[in-house]
């Protein structure tokens, strides 16, 4: 199967997902986190570039000041974020593999702000994409009860289309 989205059809989707849940990889944050809301996407060079609303809750960051950890409590938060999605198809593995790069729009974001930190520690990492909601979505409309176990065999991102190509595995 070949999914070809150009890019308002995949804002449509996401959109109707919203609020996505973003799960810190790093332990020295806690609290809640998702992108609230999508306001713009585009697809291009390789990447999904997308701007919408960061909302947080009891958010509170680890860190040693001193040789002394401390806890500081950010609270909630709402933060208009750019956000340039990298993905990567790794063929061996049979895997999607997402890196965001995330900055602040409008204010620049100074480096030692805590938000900086806190969405420089979600950005530059490759988070793997499960494919199993797909799976479940695409088993749903076929027939009840029957896993596909889709696995990626292609991807491109170019011309404002999203291009993937899924086949069933073993």
């Amino acid at each position: 199967m070949t999914f070809a989205l150009p890019a308002p059809a995949l804002l449509s989707i996401l959109q109707r997902l919203q609020p996505i849940p973003i799960q810190p990889a790093q332990k020295s944050f806690s609290g809640s986190l998702a992108i609230q809301s999508i306001d713009h996407l585009h697809i291009h060079d390789n990447a999904i570039s997308l701007h919408g609303i960061v909302k947080g809750s009891n958010l509170a960051l680890q860190t040693m000041i001193a040789g002394q950890k401390l806890k500081l409590k950010l609270g909630n938060l709402s933060l208009p974020v750019a956000c340039d999605l990298r993905l990567r198809l790794d063929k061996q593995k049979k895997a999607l593999f997402l890196t965001p790069h995330f900055t602040a729009t409008g204010n620049k974001v100074r480096k030692n702000d805590p938000i900086a930190g806190l969405l420089n520690g979600l950005g530059g990492k490759e988070y793997p994409l499960p494919l199993s909601e797909i799976d479940k979505l695409l088993s749903r409309n076929l027939a009840r009860n029957i896993s596909l176990g889709l696995q990626p065999v292609l991807l491109n991102m170019d011309n404002n289309t999203l291009t993937l190509g899924l086949k069933a595995g073993n």
